[in-house]
């Protein structure tokens, strides 16, 4: 009798378990359909917001060590000196990012300043598009505002 609720029990806990894979693997494809999550990125290019000029234009070049990671919903990386901390909320193409810089220590005033405008063009609702293993991040006037190469 203990033999056979024992085998009951386990079988049981087989089919809960191969329902959470199942289930956790269509979540995960029901997410996204680009690479975004769970990769380290750099922070190629991002958009100064509040300038006239084109979109091509209005994208500067980041420093290299600027980079950023979407891990499990939170996000993590630098925009040049301190660490970008926070989360995001990933629903198939659209992104919403909410982003904070820390700081420890000393920050020369011109990373100070990228670090700043990083935060500002990464903070946000965004349409996500990938394009020659790219990804650009662009906002709801369809404008390119970060622009993520792999690492």
């Amino acid at each position: 009798m203990e033999s056979r609720l024992f085998k009951k029990a386990l079988i049981y806990i087989r089919v809960t378990c191969a329902l959470v894979v199942v289930s956790s693997a269509f979540a995960a494809g029901q997410t996204s359909s680009h690479g975004l999550e769970n990769r380290r990125w750099r922070i190629a290019k991002y958009r100064i917001n509040g300038s006239n000029k084109s979109d091509e234009q209005r994208l500067i070049d980041a420093a290299k060590t600027a980079e950023i990671t979407f891990e499990n919903g939170g996000i993590h990386g630098s925009p040049t000196c301190g660490a970008l901390v926070g989360t995001h909320r990933l629903s198939g193409d659209y992104l919403t990012v909410q982003a904070d810089l820390v700081l420890n220590g000393y920050c020369p005033s011109e990373q100070l300043a990228q670090n700043q405008q990083v935060l500002n063009a990464l903070k946000g609702n965004f349409r996500v598009e990938e394009k020659d293993n790219h990804i650009m991040l662009r906002d709801k006037l369809a404008q390119v505002r970060v622009l993520l190469v792999p690492y």
